[in-house]
Parts: structure tokens; C-alpha cells; sequence
């Protein structure tokens, strides 16, 4: 007897880095955060929440 496994497709895999990277990159657009200034790893890692190692990445 043989059974095959189908697996769902799983589209696009979400990086949380990128997501991170993405909103950062928003926020300067936007006027948010501003070029030059530095912001701490634990503070943005909780304006976007999540831990702050996608956001050290």
C-alpha cells in the first residue's frame, strides 16, 4: 500500500526580518523615524512587535 502526503503550498514564507525591514524602511519614508538617529533594538523591536533579534538582523 503506498500513501502519498500532499503538503499544502505554502506561497511566500514571511521573514520576520524582512517584514522589520520593510517597516523601517516605511517609517523613514513616512517622516516616523528620522535618518542618522539612533534607536534602540528593544524600542523598535516593540513599535513593531516582535523580539529584538529581527530587528538587530
Amino acid at each position: 500500500m503506498t500513501d502519498s502526503l500532499e503538503l499544502p503550498a505554502l506561497g511566500a514564507r514571511r521573514s520576520v526580518r524582512g517584514e522589520v525591514a520593510n517597516a523601517l524602511r516605511a517609517a523613514l519614508v513616512a517622516g516616523q523615524m528620522r535618518p542618522g538617529e539612533v534607536y534602540s533594538a528593544p524600542t523598535l523591536a516593540a513599535r513593531f512587535g516582535v523580539s529584538a533579534t529581527p530587528v538587530r538582523e
